[in-house]
């Protein structure tokens, strides 16, 4: 049972079903997604409550490790803001709350309240539609790297992975880390991440796609089902010495995901890592989540 504030509990499994009972109200923010959360709550820090009817967070940075808070709600937005500014300064850490979703600032007194979008947090959201064909103009270029990757590469096979299997797991851990030797930007403790999932993969609904040439798994997506045709991808892994493979990893997974019944992916933030930003701008996302940082005005 999630606390009222200040009682803040540290976040467990059996709290799933009573978060996502919140968040299904709101756009499916990925920050609030509870296997989002459960995945990167690597340092088992991450903690809830109850203020205002508001799903109140205690986060860690996904970079630097370093703690904040934020809120997912439209109640009482002002006092909740407030009421959050003050606990987090009490508590020494920084008086600014991140990762506050557009539906929560939409009422909040801008004369009381610094509020500023975080472009480095919004989520990329795509029709997932529009990747089975890459019909688009906006689309054309990855279409192009599709049609190279076919070119230079035959015989794929694409499966639908069973998680929690020791086998399976393994090839995953596999293809990450060939992923993080060639990468440019990797992400600290994502692996982590990942491993934290797998090991109570069993507790979530999610389609996890894999790609093979030979007897290799060059390409994972995996995507957590939620609810009004909406799914969050969660993870995403190609392997890059084949040129185009993440190409192929969309269309295969969009057209798995559209004979399932849904229509939106959010693909998630990005950080501000410049490379991981064009990447995710190149499918031409259909939206944006907007989040942002709050404080008192001065």
């Amino acid at each position: 049972m999630i606390s009222e504030f200040p009682k803040f509990k540290r976040l467990a499994l059996d709290d799933k079903d009573q978060v996502d009972a919140i968040t299904a109200k709101y756009p499916p923010y990925s920050d609030f997604e509870f296997a989002s959360m459960w995945a990167w709550d690597v340092k088992e820090e991450m903690a809830i409550t109850d203020l205002n009817g508001n799903l109140a967070i205690r986060f860690t940075d996904y970079l630097s490790g370093t703690p904040f808070y934020t809120f997912l709600g439209a109640d009482y937005t002002n006092e909740t803001a407030d009421t959050l500014l003050g606990y987090a300064l009490s508590q020494g850490h920084e008086a600014r709350l991140k990762l506050v979703p557009e539906i929560a600032v939409a009422t909040m007194d801008r004369e009381r309240f610094l509020v500023e979008e975080d472009r480095d947090h919004f989520d990329y959201i795509y029709a997932i539609e529009s990747y089975v064909d890459y019909k688009e103009p906006a689309l054309k270029k990855v279409r192009n790297t599709l049609n190279a990757h076919r070119r230079r590469h035959s015989g794929h096979i694409t499966v639908q992975l069973e998680l929690s299997d020791r086998q399976t797991d393994a090839l995953i851990f596999d293809l990450c880390e060939r992923w993080e030797r060639r990468s440019k930007m990797p992400i600290q403790n994502e692996s982590a991440a990942l491993s934290r999932f797998l090991k109570s993969a069993s507790a979530f609904k999610c389609v996890t796609v894999g790609i093979i040439y030979g007897e290799t798994l060059v390409a994972i997506s995996l995507t957590v089902l939620l609810e009004k045709g909406n799914c969050s991808c969660l993870f995403a892994r190609g392997d890059t010495a084949y040129h185009g493979i993440y190409a192929l990893l969309m269309h295969e997974t969009a057209k798995i995901l559209i004979e399932k019944g849904y229509q939106f992916m959010n693909y998630e933030q990005d950080l501000g890592i410049p490379n991981l930003r064009a990447a995710k701008l190149a499918f031409s996302p259909t939206y944006f989540l907007k989040k942002y940082t709050v404080a008192h005005a001065q």
